[in-house]
């Protein structure tokens, strides 16, 4: 009987919840209404009320066909590229296409086929199982090191106090925030480019402030 273990490592998936507003108001004909969108100003007597929801991950897996001739495709659902790594963690009597360990970079908001998996010997039995990791952006992207970093303010009119560095004892000590920067600012400060680029996501809910 042939087998075929399919194993998937999802590395950054994030596995947080995400908080979003939920509104409920009664109309001028007295039907209350719930939505997720904040109504205008002039809706009187409206409940704000945050729930949970779970976070969407940047790339969603898509398999097809039989077993004898697996197709692995990823879904992007995120305004940049993402980067792709894959490798089997075990395999016997199979190949594929591209020849694993590759490094596949999903387009984005399109699906991308990443992969081809097939008996080397269609008569014998075969397995193999395979993870993939990803991450944000185009692995193949060199930096600029003439680039200039703008401040995420209007510089010409505010100042604020920078609370955390590079490497910052109290939450900067992680391969993902070492380089970070934390900055005071009043809410609803408006936060500008750093410099030009495409946005991938936006989160635009959050329980509080801080950690």
């Amino acid at each position: 009987m042939l087998r075929n273990f399919i194993f998937i490592l999802l590395m950054l998936a994030c596995a947080t919840a995400l908080a979003k507003h939920m509104y409920q108001y009664t109309d001028a004909n007295g039907v209350v209404h719930f939505t997720d969108m904040k109504p205008d100003e002039n809706v009187g007597d409206v409940k704000s009320t945050l729930v949970r929801t779970d976070r969407q991950p940047l790339l969603r897996l898509d398999e097809s066909g039989p077993d004898a001739d697996r197709t692995v495709s990823f879904v992007n659902g995120s305004g940049g590229p993402v980067s792709v790594q894959i490798s089997f963690e075990q395999s016997v009597n199979v190949s594929s296409d591209p020849a694993l360990p590759a490094m596949v970079v999903v387009a984005p908001l399109g699906e991308t086929h990443a992969l081809q998996i097939h008996p080397i010997d269609v008569h014998a039995g075969y397995r193999y199982r395979y993870m993939f990791k990803y991450m944000p952006g185009d692995y193949r992207a060199v930096q600029d090191t003439n680039a200039t970093y703008r401040l995420p303010f209007d510089a010409a009119t505010e100042s604020f106090r920078v609370d955390q560095g590079f490497h910052g004892r109290f939450s900067h000590h992680d391969s993902q925030n070492e380089y970070a920067v934390d900055i005071d600012m009043p809410d609803g400060t408006p936060v500008h480019a750093a410099r030009d680029g495409v946005v991938m996501t936006v989160d635009n809910d959050f329980f509080g402030n801080g950690l």
